[in-house]
């Protein structure tokens, strides 16, 4: 790279990543910004800056080399604050199959997952999810797994959301018949109830968002002996609600309808559909009662409010 190239790099990873972790805005309080500069808002800036990365055909120069995991990921961060999504921009898309691949490479000469592993193993997931299944190399996920599920507990739950990220990924793609879907169930969740807590989190997670979730494992969910784990389940199914068609999603967000767990309950009564209210108004918890009639008033009264505007 050229030394006008490494300046101007350098000044546009330090806007967009501090962008993106710290949603920092890149003109300072005491800055003299420049008159062209004046009606821009920070975030056009550092869309114009992502774009000049891409047009320049900087980007592979400064993804590669100069980017470490923290600052690729605020760069990510940044794109996602812009609007610049992954699955309809085909350089953004590039430029993440671009690192998954180096983080690869990397991947398969670990024999162990430590400190200096976190920051590549965390990014690698959260990568993982916007590449297309052909793009993802599936010796890298396994070994990942492997190494994952040998850590002692108490240091294993500090990964379980890249853990989970990455289960979803591996169901995903062994679960695309129905004898691979058996195969995960027979070794994930045919005795999850004895698992220790560490274990039963991450592939309850896992399975929601890889769309594998079924009516049944949903029932194991809703009677985990945990209420942590019932209630992070119930959180994540809504959170994924787009991966599941209209039918199914109401089916799985049923069978947590009469958990015991007043966390579970409450969740519900907040979120779900307002046209699906009704299918809750049988339990027997006073909060969760008020919450629903509340929001079964607001409903009918904004339905009527509309009906007289017409």
């Amino acid at each position: 790279m050229k030394i006008n190239e490494t300046l101007i790099t350098s000044g546009l990873k330090s806007i967009i990543v501090g962008y993106g972790h710290r949603n920092s805005s890149p003109f300072s309080p005491n800055q003299s910004i420049p008159s062209k500069l004046s009606n821009v808002s920070g975030e056009d800036f550092v869309s114009e800056c992502i774009e000049f990365l891409f047009k320049e055909n900087l980007s592979d120069e400064v993804f590669m080399k100069n980017f470490d995991p923290s600052d690729f990921s605020g760069f990510l961060l940044a794109c996602q604050k812009v609007g610049i999504e992954c699955n309809k921009d085909k350089r953004l898309y590039s430029a993440i199959k671009s690192k998954v691949k180096i983080i690869d490479s990397q991947i398969s000469g670990w024999t162990s997952i430590g400190y200096g592993q976190r920051a590549s193993l965390d990014l690698y997931a959260k990568m993982l999810n916007s590449l297309d299944h052909e793009d993802i190399n599936v010796k890298s996920i396994n070994r990942l797994i492997g190494l994952l599920e040998s850590m002692s507990t108490w240091y294993k739950s500090s990964y379980s959301d890249s853990l989970s990220s990455i289960y979803s990924v591996s169901f995903g793609i062994n679960g695309k018949t129905k004898e691979g879907l058996k195969s995960i169930h027979r070794k994930y969740f045919k005795n999850i109830k004895k698992a220790k807590l560490d274990v039963r989190l991450p592939v309850f997670i896992g399975l929601i968002k890889s769309g594998k979730l079924d009516k049944k494992t949903a029932r194991k969910m809703r009677s985990d002996a945990s209420e942590y784990v019932s209630q992070k389940c119930i959180e994540e199914l809504f959170n994924h609600r787009k991966i599941y068609d209209l039918k199914t999603f109401k089916t799985l967000f049923l069978q947590f309808g009469d958990s015991n767990y007043y966390q579970v309950r409450k969740y519900l009564a907040e979120n779900v559909p307002a046209n699906e209210i009704m299918c809750l108004m049988g339990t027997d918890c006073e909060t969760t009662k008020s919450i629903l009639k509340r929001r079964f008033d607001e409903y009918y009264s904004e339905k009527e409010e509309s009906a007289n505007e017409q």
